[in-house]
């Protein structure tokens, strides 16, 4: 099922607001928490990346994201 754009980005606000946790916030949703990762994920490697001009703070948050999906799991939903 596709999702508009506002219930992505309500979910994906939500979620880094910290009101609720991936799974949570996706049964509230009525999204699968596996699309919500995917969006989320999305946000920090786009939206941040274009964001951020300096190099050297970018290096820093990509080793803290790696830190942060390794540390939450998010990263064994993905193959390979």
């Amino acid at each position: 099922m596709k999702h508009s754009f506002e219930v992505k980005l309500a979910a994906v606000n939500h979620y880094l607001a910290g009101h609720a946790g991936i799974i949570s916030t996706a049964k509230l949703f009525q999204l699968s928490h596996t699309s919500l990762s995917h969006w989320i994920n999305l946000f920090f490697f786009t939206v941040l990346g274009h964001w951020i001009a300096d190099t050297s703070v970018a290096i820093l948050l990509k080793i803290n994201f790696a830190w942060f999906f390794m540390l939450s799991g998010i990263l064994s939903l993905y193959p390979g």
